[in-house]
């Protein structure tokens, strides 16, 4: 039994803590913000992290090879092209980025989230 079979699949970390954060918004209202722009900050911290996260995944298609990290008998090559010039791991950054959106969205909009 290899070690990563048992191990939770990034996204789906990232669902969960974006669940957590949706609840600890409806649990706890007093921490709710808001200030101009914080709409536009939330929503470009989303697309941001989307897109961050997607050239980290289009390096992966363009080297053919998985970007799966709990398949590591599919792995082909080592990627240090691109985003990967940059950043280690650009699919966590945005992952990381796109949550940072979505918290700052629950705090705002605490009633509509």
């Amino acid at each position: 039994m290899n070690s990563l079979e048992l191990k939770v699949p990034p996204v789906a970390q990232v669902i969960i803590i974006a669940i957590v954060m949706y609840g600890v918004s409806k649990i706890m209202p007093s921490l709710q913000f808001s200030f101009n722009g914080s709409t536009l900050i939330a929503i470009g911290l989303i697309v941001l992290g989307l897109c961050i996260g997607m050239m980290g995944i289009a390096q992966f298609r363009k080297a053919q090879t998985t970007p799966n990290p709990q398949a590591l008998d599919r792995v082909s090559s080592l990627v240090t092209s691109g985003i990967y010039q940059y950043s280690r791991n650009p699919m966590y950054l945005g992952l990381v980025l796109a949550l940072f959106g979505w918290g700052s969205i629950c705090l705002t909009f605490y009633r509509l989230c």
